[in-house]
């Protein structure tokens, strides 16, 4: 990727989020999301998409759906919690659990593994911190901070596994997850 070129994710994971909220909105909030985001909303599967258009999707969506207006920082989160439940209906998701399987240590370990199959320009790497912790670092994200913290909890959720996840911003891009479960 050229330096300074806007980091990018495939357009099946952009796709997964435009189909659950066809689902449950119908055409009509497809068209409602495209007026709200400015985007026309078709992508093909191998397409790269700006980071900036599925955050713009994500986060319509959640005050479309949302009964109340959401803080900016409770808005994140729930974008990410979005984004990893739609996340877990692409086949990228069945092939992780039949690879990974449900083992989360081993799993948020291979971030730098998943985060290369499925972003261009955003670096993933992982620390075992001991026990039941791991350190995700994310580098040259256009994320907002707490969107992967609402990611990484739902994902946490979706296992059937009850943990928290602080975050810090090291620098504008450069965002640290420590997730700890028991």
């Amino acid at each position: 990727m050229n330096e300074g070129a806007e980091p990018t994710i495939k357009g099946l994971f952009v796709n997964s989020h435009i189909k659950a909220f066809q689902r449950e909105r119908g055409p009509e909030g497809v068209a409602e999301l495209a007026r709200r985001t400015g985007l026309s909303l078709r992508y093909a599967t191998t397409d790269d998409v700006p980071v900036s258009q599925e955050i713009a999707i994500l986060e319509s969506v959640v005050e479309l759906t949302s009964s109340v207006p959401l803080p900016d920082e409770e808005r994140q989160e729930e974008a990410g919690r979005l984004h990893l439940r739609n996340f877990a209906t692409t086949t990228m998701w069945s092939l992780l659990e039949q690879l990974i399987g449900r083992n989360l240590k081993f799993l948020f370990m291979q971030s730098s593994w998943i985060g290369a199959w499925v972003f261009t320009g955003i670096t993933f790497s992982s620390e075992d911190l001991g026990g039941n912790s791991v350190r995700i670092n994310m580098s040259h994200s256009v994320y907002p901070r707490r969107h992967f913290k609402g990611f990484f909890e739902q994902w946490m959720h979706e296992l059937g596994v009850e943990g928290v996840v602080e975050v810090s911003e090291l620098v504008p891009g450069h965002h640290t997850y420590t997730i700890k479960w028991h």
